[in-house]
């Protein structure tokens, strides 16, 4: 697996591991403020669910590409909805999309008179492989020598965004870009009561809304099943 589900680890324990990787911030997916999608009120229950929908399944005529839209409102208490395109591409490439849209009259807008800006950050959990890390002009790219081949992940800010920084982290550490790092990021946990290295890349992002950033998954010519 490539982008890796955190898993559970331990539900009793002293802090900080206390349940640690339920939070939106561990999973391969787009945090705004610091927030998580919904509200955690006791040991397993949230309130203010999400709600997710499919926006569109799209097709090449020629079976050259396939996409995936869905969108989720787990931020529509801030003003915002969360909108992810999968694009999977015949040659072995894959496109992920974030945009993140206003939503309501009152929301956005007044969240845009307090500030002109919102703090976003992008995640992706990976495997514990040797790793390198080129810094381009329009984002990151993260080089992973996987058993299969070299796998690369770029991150690229597009619309609406002024600014990021980009972190690699293992194991509560930062390997890679300045900055702090929780003790409980760059990490797996296969089954209870364990966890591995993993890492983490995290891309911390100011941005005006409505703002889209792309990641992109470029796989070695050789079938990784």
């Amino acid at each position: 697996k490539l982008a890796q589900d955190a898993g559970t680890y331990l539900f009793n324990c002293l802090p900080h591991w206390y349940n640690a990787l339920y939070r939106t911030d561990v999973h391969n997916t787009l945090r705004i403020h610091f927030q998580d999608k919904m509200r955690r009120v006791g040991r397993f229950l949230w309130l203010d669910w999400a709600q997710a929908w499919l926006v569109a399944h799209e097709q090449a005529k020629g079976g050259e590409w396939e996409r995936l839209i869905a969108a989720h409102d787990g931020y529509r208490r801030l003003g915002f909805i969360h909108q992810r395109s999968v694009t999977a591409f015949k040659e072995g490439r894959w496109l992920i999309e974030d945009t993140m849209l206003p939503v309501g009259e009152g929301g956005a807008k007044s969240h845009a008179r307090d500030s002109e800006t919102i703090a976003c950050a992008i995640h992706w959990l990976l495997p514990d492989w040797e790793w390198r890390i080129e810094v381009l002009q329009a984002g990151y790219v993260l080089s992973l020598l996987s058993p299969f081949g070299t796998v690369e992940l770029r991150v690229t800010p597009k619309t609406g965004v002024f600014r990021s920084n980009a972190r690699l982290i293992r194991a509560g550490q930062v390997l890679y870009g300045s900055g702090e790092s929780s003790p409980v990021w760059g990490w797996v946990s296969p089954t209870y009561g364990k966890k591995i290295p993993a890492l983490s890349l995290r891309v911390d992002i100011q941005a005006k809304p409505p703002f889209r950033l792309e990641s992109e998954w470029i796989l070695p010519v050789k079938d990784m099943e």
